[in-house]
């Protein structure tokens, strides 16, 4: 179980941060000098300091989608492959415009991963 922290502890964190905003100029104080501060004194003071025990949650980065991927004739880069054997819509790099290679077929030899099924695309009629 937690314990709450005392009165006196507070009142050392008060007083660290009321004067770290006397001595420094607001232009270059930081909330890193203020925790700084705060934790001098409350060493000073005799209390205890320690960080955090509780884990910070990584992001995974999220994985390529599992379709064939090619290389664009326009840009050179890496895209998905569409089911009709085509790369897939993109901006050129740097720009908010489309792609010239966008829906067009990759480069020859450049698909990787899998084989594109042209026949999920056809219309049977």
């Amino acid at each position: 179980m937690k314990q709450p922290i005392p009165a006196a502890a507070f009142a050392a964190m008060r007083a660290a941060v009321e004067e770290y905003q006397l001595i420094t100029p607001s232009s270059q104080a930081t909330s890193a000098g203020i925790a700084s501060r705060v934790a001098q004194e409350l060493i000073a003071s005799g209390f205890e300091v320690r960080t955090a025990t509780r884990s910070v949650k990584r992001r995974r980065p999220r994985p390529r989608s599992r379709s064939p991927r090619g290389v664009c004739r326009t840009c050179e880069r890496d895209y998905a492959i569409t089911r009709d054997g085509r790369i897939r819509e993109h901006n050129a790099p740097g720009q908010s415009t489309g792609c010239r290679g966008s829906r067009k077929t990759p480069v020859p030899g450049s698909i990787t991963s899998a084989v594109v099924d042209r026949s999920r695309s056809s219309c049977s009629t």
